[in-house]
């Protein structure tokens, strides 16, 4: 279900639109799981309404709350630096969440890394680690701009962007790049 009016009014000041798009809703039943511990990080949440809790066991079985977040806070935001939950997650109430997709940035150390690649593979890597779950990568400037922020020549860039494009691999407007999925 996709977000409603007043949830992507409180969210629009603090999230880009694309990932606001890409947005959905789950209602949650008291005692229902979220997640489990151990599953890869799709997801980040918002509470719109009840109350979720993070939880890990101790050996003994006793529950451990790490954390809980109630209307109007984010939940399992921490998660985003890690490939898998590191604990279990439930409701505690009737709830309410908004289900934002997980965008995982480029880390300085992988931008580096990065540097000695071909420019062809510093773009493709770009779009398939920051472009929304629909391939597309909204362009926040000039293309002088990613050139720059991808160590780039802008003639650099644009003969890359005109290659990818060519090839099939990307279409390209004023304000997108969007990877195809036939890649």
């Amino acid at each position: 279900m996709p977000l409603d009016a007043e949830t992507q009014s409180r969210l629009s000041p603090c999230l880009p639109e694309t990932l606001l798009q890409d947005a959905g809703v789950r209602q949650l039943s008291r005692g229902e799981r979220l997640f489990h511990l151990r599953d890869r990080v799709k997801q980040v949440y918002f509470v719109t309404d009840g109350e979720l809790k993070a939880v890990r066991y101790q050996p003994d079985g006793k529950e451990s709350i790490m954390l809980c977040s109630g209307a109007g806070e984010f939940f399992g935001e921490p998660a985003l630096i890690e490939e898998r939950y590191v604990c279990d997650a439930f409701s505690t109430r009737d709830s309410r969440v908004a289900v934002l997709p997980a965008l995982r940035q480029c880390s300085r150390y992988e931008r580096l890394r990065l540097s000695r690649a071909r420019d062809r593979d510093r773009v493709l890597h770009l779009l398939s680690s920051e472009a929304g779950a629909d391939g597309v990568y909204p362009l926040n400037g000039p293309l002088v701009d990613l050139a720059d922020e991808l160590g780039l020549e802008p003639e650099t860039l644009y003969r890359v962007l005109k290659e990818l494009t060519r090839d099939g691999v990307i279409a390209r407007t004023s304000s997108t790049l969007q990877l195809l999925a036939s890649r």
